[in-house]
């Protein structure tokens, strides 16, 4: 284990994995729960998400609202967003 890193593991599908004992919820709440109860400031913080892009869209809005700049936040998306043909 390392001081300086924390890994908060979470799945929104609970009944998809009935024995998980990590957190529940979608990564954006999880990020709104710990940012403040763990003491993450973007001052000593960089946020990696990866995934998907939606999700990390709003992971991003939590943590620019929260004070985060774009360079604290490191992204890997799994994939393209389908444009809507709407």
């Amino acid at each position: 284990k390392h001081v300086w890193l924390q890994y908060i593991p979470t799945i929104s599908r609970s009944w998809l994995n009935p024995d998980w004992k990590g957190e529940l919820g979608r990564c954006e709440d999880v990020a709104r729960k710990h940012l403040d109860a763990m003491g993450f400031t973007a001052a000593d913080t960089t946020v990696y998400a990866c995934g998907n892009p939606d999700m990390i869209q709003n992971v991003k809005g939590v943590l620019r609202r929260t004070g985060f700049p774009k360079e604290a936040v490191k992204e890997e998306v799994y994939w393209v967003a389908e444009k809507s043909t709407g």
